[in-house]
């Protein structure tokens, strides 16, 4: 009987296990990092080790969150060693363990946009409405978390629309270009080479008017659709050290989990600039750049965790509205507990009726 098998579940049996940016620097968020092509993977593997098997995985540039009902946060935390091949010590210190309502009001909060680097910014709720379709379709969440999420999105959809928190909101690939042009000032003379076509790769492609714009990417045919869209020009992957010789901006944002630019072919394309002043912003994670390439003279490297200067910045002519999301988040928590209370005790009425039967 389906009512049954939510026996004894309540608003106390959420655990929420995960870090962020404000938790954990780029280098440990890397760690358990999952890409989009490897969630169905991480579901999997989650419901086959463990006794729940109930779980919504969130993962995004900048967290990793691990929903699910059940007594403790022992599964969630075998899962972080297990899958990730990690020893829970290395990233135990950067997680933060939240039950009950305060990971209700936490979820709420990231589908608000409160909880992002860039604070408002809109590509969060869609990473919500994407990380909770895949676990239905998957069949690892239950009737508490989908009421939960369902909960979140119409948080986040209300926040949207019904305050101003995402007016002058860029994402993170916009924040990338902001900072470009804080290290150049004007970027019309400046040619830029953009590794990855995805969603970042995007945001920040659009964000820019410069010279000349030039999009690599594994498959070349997103690398055209892309460049057709900003009007740049498409290049091999197998091109890029001839155009890293000759850009002056680098922005990276592939899906690769590993490097692909380490420090001995950064020294060979400098030989090639005549040792002319290269900057590349990473905002992968995992990390698309060898960190020891900034080590090199005549390169300056800047990875996701040094956009916290333009998220500051970018959010002052928000403010305002921070206090009137605050009140939706509140007014939406409030709707679920009272329906968790409510379903509470129609399970018990349920059951009561069973055992008399």
């Amino acid at each position: 009987m389906p009512i049954l098998e939510e026996k004894g579940k309540s608003v106390l049996n959420l655990h929420l296990l995960g870090l962020n940016h404000k938790s954990a620097p780029v280098e440990i968020r890397e760690k358990v990092a999952i890409t989009a092509s490897r969630l169905k993977e991480a579901l999997s593997s989650f419901s086959a080790h463990n006794k729940s098997g109930k779980v919504i995985i969130l993962s995004t540039c900048n967290r990793t969150e691990i929903y699910t009902v059940s007594h403790n946060f022992d599964d969630s935390l075998n899962f972080f060693e297990n899958y990730f091949q990690i020893w829970l010590s290395e990233v135990d210190k950067y997680l933060y363990r939240f039950t009950g309502e305060k990971a209700v009001e936490h979820l709420l909060r990231v589908a608000s946009g409160l909880d992002s680097m860039i604070v408002g910014e809109g590509q969060v709720l869609g990473q919500v409405k994407e990380a909770f379709s895949l676990a239905s379709e998957m069949g690892t969440t239950a009737s508490f978390l989908n009421s939960l999420f369902n909960r979140a999105i119409s948080c986040g959809k209300r926040s949207r629309t019904e305050t101003s928190i995402t007016r002058g909101a860029v994402s993170v690939g916009g924040a990338a270009t902001e900072l470009a042009r804080k290290i150049f000032g004007d970027l019309e003379s400046r040619q830029v080479l953009i590794i990855g076509a995805g969603k970042m790769s995007e945001a920040a492609a659009k964000y820019l008017k410069c010279k000349a714009i030039f999009v690599s990417n594994r498959t070349f045919l997103r690398a055209e659709e892309l460049a057709a869209e900003v009007g740049g020009e498409a290049i091999k992957f197998d091109q890029l050290d001839e155009y890293l010789a000759i850009c002056d901006i680098v922005i990276t944002s592939t899906a690769a989990s590993h490097y692909i630019i380490n420090k001995p072919r950064i020294q060979n394309v400098l030989i090639q600039r005549d040792h002319n002043p290269l900057f590349l912003i990473d905002i992968a994670v995992p990390r698309d750049i060898d960190p020891r390439v900034g080590e090199l003279a005549q390169v300056y490297l800047y990875d996701i965790d040094d956009l916290n200067a333009v998220a500051a910045e970018n959010l002052h002519g928000r403010q305002i509205e921070i206090p009137k999301v605050e009140k939706i988040i509140a007014e939406e928590k409030e709707k679920f507990l009272t329906w968790q209370k409510n379903s509470h005790k129609k399970l018990s009425s349920a059951v009561a009726a069973a055992v008399l039967r």
